[in-house]
């Protein structure tokens, strides 16, 4: 209990030690969380790289050489070196960005819940073939010169950071168990295969939390902590942090021992984690496959995992068939219990302590159904 409050507390303090961390960029994109979040400002642009004043936009034409400044088309407010501005999108279906806003002139965007970043662009030299040192001069309405014409044509790109607009929300957090071969959703792992979490359908986070708490054994605790950023590849390999908490390797089911995973994503407006609802996972013993014997069956195991009792969903009795009965085995195979009543309705496991087994419906002309049941408390 006090392993479990100490475990809380830091994720609890973490959390709030790394809500401001902004990425080290020199153009950012920010968020005022308080007065409106879905408000996106870029600040930190770099300064435009030319020895005078560069102006873009509407010009009235004198000659080849020379214009007259009238106005700008991506000024925001009324000066030259004037930036202009994209805002793209994360989709998270197709993992790329796609752009959302832009050309604009004022780097403030009013836009609704998502993924954002910010992209901007300085003018660069437009050369003048055959002017006075390679350059077009700009001219105000007074006819006095304020600089050379600037063109964005080729110009270089910054990008900022990337910044979520709203808090991330609790049914946008969701991760199934991936083996090796590419299986999803099974929380069951030979020995041989390397337990991971799928989490492509987690979106609008900018930070994630990864811990997994060891149920039985030595009720060892292994984390990352938080990791700032997405998701490599939408895949975390629970078997790497395991091993970066100093530990070897998962001990086998059959010892009684389960592990629970606490997987959790946040963005800066987040005034907690949200956190996806896992099963918990077990690994077979060394040699002895378990994972393959659990098929696919219309008959369901209600509630599964399950604390006290389970019922069958979606089995209909055979009265004319007096063997069909059901059985609970543990991983290694031992007839832990046996009901001959398949249609009692409840089935009582208070006394199998947590862990995963096999349960097999046997009797009938077909073959045996079998399943997996959680017992977790």
């Amino acid at each position: 209990m006090f392993k479990q409050l100490f475990i809380t507390l830091f994720f609890l303090s973490s959390f709030e030690l790394q809500k401001g961390y902004a990425q080290a960029v020199p153009f950012t994109a920010t968020i005022d969380c308080n007065s409106n979040p879905n408000r996106i400002v870029a600040i930190n642009m770099p300064p435009v790289s030319s020895p005078t004043t560069l102006w873009t936009g509407i010009f009235d034409y004198k000659d080849a050489c020379n214009r007259l400044w009238v106005n700008s088309s991506y000024n925001c407010g009324n000066g030259g070196n004037q930036p202009r501005y994209f805002l793209d999108l994360f989709d998270f279906g197709t993992r790329l960005w796609t752009q959302y806003v832009g050309p604009v002139g004022c780097p403030i965007f009013e836009v609704p819940h998502g993924t954002w970043r910010v992209r901007g662009q300085n003018p660069v030299e437009s050369n003048g073939s055959g002017c006075d040192g390679g350059h077009v001069l700009v001219y105000n309405t007074n006819n006095q010169w304020i600089g050379w014409l600037g063109k964005y044509d080729n110009a270089p790109m910054v990008t900022s950071n990337v910044v979520v607009t709203g808090p991330t929300l609790q049914n946008e957090v969701t991760a199934v168990y991936k083996e090796t071969h590419g299986t999803i959703g099974n929380a069951l792992f030979n020995y041989d295969e390397t337990p991971k979490l799928n989490t492509q359908n987690t979106r609008n986070y900018d930070r994630w939390w990864i811990a997994i708490f060891e149920h039985g054994g030595l009720n060892r605790y292994g984390t990352l902590g938080w990791t700032f950023g997405f998701i490599p590849n939408d895949e975390i390999n629970l078997q790497a942090v395991w091993i970066n908490a100093g530990f070897d390797h998962f001990e086998p089911i059959t010892s009684g021992v389960t592990y629970e995973v606490q997987f959790a994503v946040a963005s800066q407006c987040n005034q907690s984690w949200v956190q996806a609802n896992l099963p918990f996972f077990g690994v077979c013993t060394e040699g002895m496959p378990c994972r393959e014997v659990f098929e696919e069956a219309e008959i369901n195991l209600i509630p599964n995992p399950a604390s006290i009792s389970f019922k069958l969903s979606g089995f209909e009795m055979d009265a004319s068939i007096s063997s069909q009965h059901l059985i609970i085995q543990d991983l290694s195979g031992r007839v832990l219990k046996e009901f001959a009543q398949v249609n009692q309705g409840n089935f009582d496991v208070s006394d199998l302590p947590n862990g995963v087994y096999v349960v097999n419906l046997l009797g009938g002309e077909t073959h045996p159904k079998t399943f997996k049941l959680s017992v977790v408390r």
